[in-house]
């Protein structure tokens, strides 16, 4: 599970839980590190990627979904429902799958500054 399919099924699962739709993740991204750095005069520009993945409980996988911005669309008078509806989902997702994993995609990108003296 990508972090779109990630954060995507728990979204649905709230809004098929309150009836009501709540805010989309945000869809593309404009900022390219790389050529950010490059653009202000940082040299040896290096991007390095690897896979992770978190594994969380019942109880840690609730506590992270109220930890984003989109929980914050949900009204206030509706999340001890959605609360309820994600503790299905999850529940349902770890009996299916084993556990709650979130797979992650990671970069790093560093550079140097011509003074900095890094190799």
């Amino acid at each position: 599970m990508g972090l779109k399919s990630w954060g995507e099924g728990y979204r649905r699962s709230i809004v098929k839980t309150i009836g009501k739709d709540i805010a989309h993740f945000k869809k593309g991204d404009s900022y390219t590190p790389r050529k950010f750095l490059k653009k202000h005069g940082f040299k040896k520009v290096k991007v390095r990627k690897w896979r992770k993945s978190e594994i969380y409980t019942i109880k840690s996988a609730l506590e992270y979904v109220q930890s984003v911005s989109v929980w914050n669309s949900v009204p206030l008078s509706l999340r001890k429902s959605a609360l309820e509806g994600l503790k299905k989902y999850f529940t349902d997702l770890k009996k299916r799958r084993g556990k709650i994993e979130r797979k992650l995609d990671v970069k790093v990108v560093v550079g140097s500054c011509a003074n900095d003296g890094l190799k």
